[in-house]
């Protein structure tokens, strides 16, 4: 293996965000008080297929929902790829605190810290990402969603900061249910004051590093209150995210947007000031780089060559092609995607709770491969990209 670049603390920061970003996604994917759930008196009965069926049904209503939220992120990264405890990257690990808002109009999320504050806001039209640590704020234009209602709008980065919202986390565990997938009904708890039916979502494979998903679901409102993400024989989740407090009351259309403080340096981000989103168009990790309805498992997609897909539900693996990093003149954007990860070889392979990565040279070529599997699995997808 060549040996790694020599990369800046401040590229490696951004890279192990990427990095970070890349890695909730494909947890979230495949399946695609944070401790306040408790034991309650025993709900009704209900059948799993009744349950999925009615949380699907409300969460395609996109009814309001506010709160406090708080959850944790435990990936297993080091502090050294991190780029420190106190870098913008280690927000992606540890106890989180967010503040969230949400309905048909828009989405608004606060990632809450002692001393600062990152936002991500839109009205489905326009988004904004801020940052008072920085007092620097970036405004993107929303693509037209490919099929559903209702705004959409994250690229890789900016699902980074939201993936913490339980309601988003349980709408992509439970639009990747398939026949990979057990779904049951374990039990109840108490959710920031309300009764909860336990919604569980299992793989049918021994491949992948999830054992299972926990969605804690309002007995009466049938939306997700808390969700959960456990590695094999793990007693504590390493990703989960349940609201403190939540109201349902109709949420002002001004919550979902934004003017710039005084004193903030306001920038258009990179590609035209278009978030990526689900727009066919734009090739990227995630929704974006996807694979053909008909490519058995194993094969690579025929999508976009510098994002790979390989396998299937819960044991794919993405494969991300390393180009040279810009010149430093480049943009900021540049910078921040997936493929700047590299700057991350000397912590690979790495071995998470959740996912691995490695890098392999295939040919004349670099990639990056990241997943919810063992490293075996990475090095039989790399021979894959052959």
């Amino acid at each position: 293996m060549p040996s790694a670049p020599v990369a800046s603390r401040p590229l490696r920061s951004r890279s192990a965000a990427a990095l970070a970003a890349v890695a909730l996604l494909v947890a979230l994917a495949v399946v695609t008080g944070a401790r306040s759930a408790g034991s309650t008196a025993p709900l009704p009965d209900m059948a799993a297929d009744e349950l999925l069926a009615s949380v699907t049904e409300a969460l395609a209503d996109q009814p309001p929902i506010s709160g406090e939220i708080a959850g944790v992120v435990e990936l297993g990264l080091p502090d050294e790829a991190l780029g420190g405890r106190h870098a913008p990257a280690s927000a992606w690990s540890g106890d989180q605190r967010l503040r969230v808002w949400k309905s048909g109009d828009g989405l608004r999320v606060a990632h809450l810290s002692e001393t600062s504050e990152r936002a991500f806001i839109t009205d489905g039209e326009r988004a904004w990402t801020w940052d008072s640590r920085t007092l620097e704020a970036t405004r993107y234009d929303v693509p037209t969603r490919a099929g559903g209602r209702g705004p959409d709008p994250l690229d890789g980065s900016s699902r980074g900061l939201t993936s913490g919202d339980p309601v988003g986390m349980a709408g992509r565990a439970l639009a990747a249910v398939d026949d990979s997938t057990k779904v049951s009904v374990r039990g109840s708890a108490t959710v920031a004051g309300r009764d909860a039916y336990r919604l569980l979502i299992e793989p049918r494979t021994d491949e992948t590093l999830i054992d299972r998903v926990e969605i804690d679901v309002d007995a009466e409102e049938r939306l997700p209150l808390r969700s959960a993400i456990y590695a094999r024989d793990a007693a504590e989740p390493s990703i989960e995210a349940a609201f403190t407090s939540i109201s349902f009351d109709p949420i002002e259309p001004g919550t979902f947007t934004f003017t710039p403080p005084p004193g903030a340096e306001v920038r258009e981000a990179p590609d035209g000031g278009r978030l990526h989103g689900d727009a066919p168009a734009e090739p990227g990790v995630g929704a974006s780089a996807r694979r053909t309805p008909e490519a058995p498992p194993g094969d690579v997609n025929a999508g976009p060559e510098r994002v790979r897909m390989i396998g299937q539900s819960w044991t794919t693996v993405i494969a991300v092609r390393q180009d040279a990093p810009p010149a430093a003149s480049g943009s900021q954007g540049e910078v921040d995607r997936p493929e700047m990860a590299a700057g991350l070889e000397g912590f690979l392979p790495f071995n998470g709770p959740l996912f691995s990565a490695r890098a392999e040279q295939v040919d004349d070529q670099r990639w990056l491969l990241i997943g919810a599997v063992e490293q075996g699995t990475l090095e039989r997808s790399a021979r894959a990209l052959r």
